[in-house]
Formats: C-alpha cells, sequence, structure tokens
C-alpha cells in the first residue's frame, strides 16, 4: 500500500515518521491512535485516487486541515488509518469580481484567502473563524464554522456556492452549477436540490473536500464599534436578538464569568460598512435597540482590536503549559438562549467549588449566528497536572458531558459535531436513514473518517 501511494503521491508525499503521526494523533481536547502514514498531496486530482486505494483494502482515511478541531473530528476509531493532511493544496485557482466568486482549495488558509482578495477590494461575506491564521477553508465547511461576519452572514455555509469532494471510489463529486456535464461554471447553489449542502456540517464523513467556490462581495471599508454592559443576561440577550433582526452587526457576542460570582455581562459589537456615514448610521441605530434593552456603553470594545489584527496567532495566548482550555456549545433560538444559560449556570456554580484544587474557572460566551440563532459557548479551563498533551482530567470530560446534555435537553444543535456531540442517533427516523443511505452510497466500505457524525 505504501509503495502504491508513494507511485500515485510522489515518495516526499507519504510520511510514517514517529512525529508526523504524533502530530496527528490528537486535537485541542484529547488524543487518539495515530495513524500508520500521513498524506500530503500537493495535487488536488491526487486526493480520490489515494482513497480509492485505501478504502479498496479496508484502510481507514481521515482528512485534516490545520488540527484545531476539539470534537475529535479527524481522529478516527480505528486500529489501522491514514491521515490526509491538506495543507499543500493551497492555492487561490480564480477570482471572478465580474460574477462573484472566488475558486479556492481546500487547504488554503482564511488569512491566505482574505490577503488575495482584499488586493482586489474582495472578501468573503462569512471570512473566517477566529482561529484563521491556520485553519483551513476546507476544516471549516466541514465544521461549519463561525465568526468573522456570522452576525449579519451566519455560518460558514451561507457563503458556499459550490464544492468538489474527493469520494471513497475514486471520483471527484461536483455540487451546483458546476456539477453541469459541459460549460459549468461556480457561480449558482440553487440547481436542483442543494447537493453542496450534503457536505457542509460533514466532518468529512462523506468525502474529503478537495475545492470550494465561495461568493464575494465588495469589502466594506469603514467600521465602528462598541461595548455595553448590561444588568443582567436576559437584558443582554434582548439586545443581541433585536440586532440579529434588524441585522446590524458583523460580530456581536456577550461575554460574562460567574467564576468568582455573578458579573454583569458586557455586549461586543462591530459595524461595517461601504462608507463612514453609513457606518455612524447604522452604528447609532445599533446603540439605540442596546440602551433600549437596559445597556450602558463603556467604550469601544475588545473586538475593535481584534480586527485591526483579525488573523492573529492565537496559539500564543497562554504561556502556561500546564493550563488547559477546552469549550463545549450549542446553537439555540433566541427563546432558549436564557433558559440554556440558567441551566448551565446551575452546573457550573457548584463545579467552582468542588474543582478550586484545580484552579478551575470559566467563562462564556453568547454570540450572534444571522438573525435568528444564539452560539451560546460556555469555556472551562484548568490546570492539568499531566500536562497539556494528556486527555483532559475526567472531572472535566464528565463536566463536558453534563453541559453538552443540558443544551441538548432544550434543542440545542451544534457545528464541529465530530465525534463528540450525537447527530445520528438525535435524528427522527426517516432523517437518520436518509443520511445513513447517503453515507452507504458515498463510502460502502466505511473507510471515510468512520465514526464521525455519529455514523458506524
Amino acid at each position: 500500500m505504501r509503495a502504491a501511494l508513494e507511485q500515485l503521491l510522489g515518495r516526499e508525499a507519504v510520511l510514517d515518521g514517529a512525529a508526523a503521526r504524533q502530530e496527528f494523533s490528537s486535537d485541542l481536547a484529547g488524543s487518539g491512535s495515530s495513524p500508520e502514514l500521513v498524506l500530503r498531496p500537493s495535487r488536488a486530482a491526487d486526493v480520490a485516487p489515494a482513497l480509492a486505494l485505501l478504502a479498496s483494502a479496508g484502510i481507514a482515511a481521515a482528512p485534516r486541515g490545520a488540527g484545531l478541531s476539539y470534537t475529535s473530528g479527524a481522529l478516527p476509531q480505528s486500529s489501522r488509518w491514514v491521515a490526509f493532511d491538506l495543507r499543500a493544496l493551497n492555492r487561490v485557482l480564480e477570482i471572478n469580481a465580474l460574477d462573484g466568486w472566488v475558486r479556492v482549495e481546500a487547504g488554503c488558509s482564511w488569512r491566505e484567502l482574505d490577503q488575495a482578495l482584499a488586493a482586489q477590494g474582495l472578501r468573503v461575506p462569512f471570512w473566517g473563524p477566529a482561529s484563521g491564521f491556520a485553519a483551513t477553508v476546507g476544516g471549516a465547511i466541514a465544521q461549519d464554522a463561525v465568526f468573522f461576519g456570522s452576525g449579519v452572514h451566519g455560518t460558514v455555509a451561507g457563503s458556499v456556492l459550490s464544492l468538489s469532494v474527493a469520494c471513497a471510489d475514486g471520483r471527484v463529486l461536483r455540487t451546483g452549477s458546476f456539477a453541469l456535464a459541459d460549460s459549468a461554471s461556480p457561480f449558482l447553489r440553487g440547481f436542483g436540490p442543494d447537493l453542496t449542502g450534503l457536505f457542509i456540517g460533514d466532518c468529512g464523513a462523506l468525502g474529503i473536500k478537495i475545492e470550494a467556490t465561495l461568493r464575494v462581495m465588495p469589502r466594506p471599508v469603514a467600521l465602528r464599534s462598541s461595548a455595553l454592559r448590561f444588568p443582567a443576561f436576559e437584558h443582554a440577550a434582548a439586545a443581541l436578538a433585536a440586532l440579529g433582526a434588524h441585522r446590524l452587526t458583523s460580530e456581536c457576542l456577550i461575554v460574562g464569568s460567574n467564576s468568582q460570582g455573578p458579573s454583569e455581562p458586557v455586549l461586543d459589537m462591530v459595524i461595517e460598512a461601504a462608507g463612514n456615514a453609513e457606518a455612524e448610521l447604522l452604528h447609532q441605530r445599533a446603540q439605540q435597540l442596546c440602551v433600549a434593552a437596559g445597556g450602558e456603553r463603556i467604550g469601544d470594545g475588545s473586538l475593535a482590536g481584534w480586527r485591526q489584527s483579525p488573523f492573529a496567532d492565537l496559539s500564543t495566548l497562554s504561556a502556561d503549559p500546564q493550563r488547559r482550555w477546552v469549550p463545549v456549545h450549542a446553537l439555540l433560538p433566541h427563546s432558549r438562549v436564557c433558559a440554556a444559560a440558567e441551566a448551565l449556570d446551575r452546573i457550573l456554580r457548584p463545579a467552582t467549588a468542588e474543582l478550586a484544587h484545580m484552579e478551575f474557572a470559566w467563562h462564556w460566551v453568547a454570540m450572534l449566528i444571522g438573525p435568528g440563532a444564539v452560539l451560546l459557548e460556555p469555556n472551562l479551563s484548568w490546570r492539568q497536572a499531566a500536562g497539556s498533551a494528556a486527555p483532559p482530567e475526567p472531572q472535566i470530560i464528565a463536566l463536558r458531558a453534563a453541559l453538552a446534555q443540558a443544551l441538548d435537553a432544550l434543542g440545542g444543535v451544534h457545528l464541529q459535531i465530530g465525534r463528540y456531540y450525537p447527530y445520528a442517533s438525535r435524528l427522527q427516523p426517516p432523517a437518520r436513514e436518509l443520511l445513513q443511505s447517503i453515507k452507504h452510497y458515498l463510502d460502502p466500505a466505511g473507510t471515510t473518517n468512520p465514526g464521525a457524525l455519529d455514523l458506524g
């Protein structure tokens, strides 16, 4: 198998050294088995044949970008598997300003893509996760990521027009108008049933994304920002809902902490527009909505500084190698956010005292995702005696599971599903059976990232 892969990809693209295998055996939250090989293809056309070679031998394969998941999305539960490192597929293939799209290989980072588009005064509506300095386009689509631009444009799904996906049988499947047999152009997603949507948020369980076409728009040039303090979470949540309904904020989030007792939540927002006059008008309207909900302006906020250097290397934030961090999250409608926050508080308050010996602390974020959804994310941190390379302490694993179950009980759904959040088992039978049928058609041997999406 190695010889066949080397003949296909080139000897330099097939790695079995201890360092490479160790790198691909873990993500931000934990570790798993090491892959037997790491494949680093430099041509997108080679991915599907390599995937078919592995499938024919019953060897599992998992795609991976920057490895910044915390849900074991790229860690198959298999004794024999091979990792696909897609970061060498990082080319911006075509920018079509007239038709409003950009074609890019899946291993391109969001920072690289944004720099290429900025040179032409363009931007993707959703233009990257917070980790976009390293996070890849394909990885973000597989996770259905959020952050920059999410206040207006939602998740990355809303910016995807077409995908090219390597399948386990060696074929490449194109979606949207790019699926036409002749004269194909990736300008439109809505051509017949939405095949593109099947592969967004699939965590690579249905195939390996090798190329994406994303919408582009004129790059906003004027920014305004504000931070407002609220007397209680329900007031800030009301402001968040009002801002979402009016589609005013590019990024908008509430931050709070109860580690040291109740605190007044702070809403942080960024407004962007084509010019200063428009930005000022939108900013005034956004502040009025917040003040009406009980907010008091306290400055420009931290997002303003973040937008000055949006793709900074976040890996340098923690100087303590024994200080660990892991989040858990859910997307909820505005009507359930306050109940969810109360449920989390009931779990986290006693945990603060019980885990004091681990220097346990926590804070939460509530982020606006388009007009109708909020991402509620408690972030847990603690001192890990075994060091940062070890799995989280058992108490943290149990606490995180309790938080996820509380969010699910309120109808929460998830991004970055990976192997952590239940998915297939939560679906009604018709939806679950359709998903399983699609998985079997695309991956009959079950070798493409097995276990992701709660499948097999």
